[in-house]
């Protein structure tokens, strides 16, 4: 439980340091690394078969993060919506002594936004001189990011159901390979997983995050209603990947998207609320492979049709490409509106 929220938390510092020129690139490289932990933990657990201890090597190092109190810097938007402008200032002149670079000073003056040039300077400015509190009530007190958030949270529950649900599932492919089995099934639909963040790195740089998010939740979906009904073992097994990869895709642009679509005081509260409404579809996606006594395609079937409604309602939801972070509830509303 408190790894997720580590992972949540990281994320949106980490998003909130970078440009729009880079966000994408941060977005995905963080989830690379999701890809490789998972290769590693596979091996890990073929290799160590004392869950207990397995479960103690996984655990110890996570201690270290304590230290980066100390190391990693507050995040500068936070800083500016809680008014605190002097530590403001004092970090951005330090991230540029440390990149070798110098900031204008008229980035540091009080002055209006349309007197931005550029969105890097705009976000910049952003930073220094306008703090806004925004709450998540706020959020549900407007109907567009009400519903927003809504349709978002089924997309969520949808993707983390079906992620996690095909994970669960790949243990059954193939014919017994005795007790091998399910750790050479967990290593390949981990391994899938790296193409899935590639193309999710393409499709948010040059087709943005919408269309992205819509067409690999389409894919996902027809991909696994075909292997609940496909008999050949390779076919079958292709097609699963498909979806495995397509899936992947999707939570990683989520992720991108969701930060981008809400002010910066509630962005880590949105994401962390998505997130624990999507542990539904985590605790229910183990018990997915039981459906199987009632139909054998119903539990592909289930992953394929909340998919393709999740793409449907994706539809809805503006284009961030480009966009500035917003601050106020205001930016988020007129995302994509130009």
């Amino acid at each position: 439980m408190a790894s997720v929220g580590l992972f949540q938390t990281a994320f949106i510092l980490g998003l909130e340091f970078v440009g729009p020129s880079k966000r994408v690139m941060f977005g995905v490289i963080g989830e690379f690394f999701f890809a490789f932990g998972e290769i590693i933990l596979g091996l890990m657990a073929w290799g160590i078969r004392s869950w207990r201890m397995l479960q103690l090597v996984i655990s110890a190092p996570v201690t270290c993060f304590v230290f980066y109190y100390w190391i990693v810097p507050e995040s500068i938007r936070w800083l500016q919506t809680k008014g605190r402008h002097a530590q403001v200032v004092a970090n951005l002149e330090n991230i540029a002594r440390i990149n070798k670079k110098t900031i204008p000073l008229h980035l540091l003056r009080h002055h209006p936004l349309e007197e931005a040039e550029s969105d890097e300077s705009n976000d910049m400015a952003i930073l220094i001189n306008r703090p806004h509190k925004v709450t998540l009530l706020d959020v549900f007190r407007n109907p567009t990011m009400a519903f927003r958030t809504i349709f978002l949270i089924i997309i969520w529950i949808t993707t983390t159901l079906t992620y996690y649900g095909l994970s669960y599932n790949a243990m059954d492919l193939g014919e017994d390979q005795g007790a091998n089995k399910i750790y050479l099934n967990f290593l390949l639909s981990a391994v899938i997983e790296i193409p899935g963040y590639i193309f999710a790195w393409i499709g948010m740089e040059y087709f943005g995050r919408k269309w992205s998010l819509l067409i690999s939740l389409f894919l996902s979906g027809i991909a696994c209603i075909a292997t609940g009904y496909l008999k050949g073992f390779l076919s079958m097994l292709l097609i699963f990947l498909v979806g495995k990869s397509n899936i992947t895709t999707a939570f990683a642009i989520i992720y991108v998207y969701t930060a981008e679509l809400f002010p910066t005081n509630v962005r880590n509260t949105v994401i962390g609320l998505c997130s624990m409404f999507a542990r539904v579809g985590g605790m229910i996606a183990p018990f997915s492979t039981s459906l199987k006594q009632i139909y054998t395609p119903l539990p592909m079937l289930l992953f394929g049709l909340l998919s393709l409604l999740s793409s449907l309602l994706s539809i809805t939801m503006p284009e961030t490409l480009g966009e500035k972070l917003p601050d106020t509830i205001k930016d988020a509303i007129h995302i994509g509106s130009k």
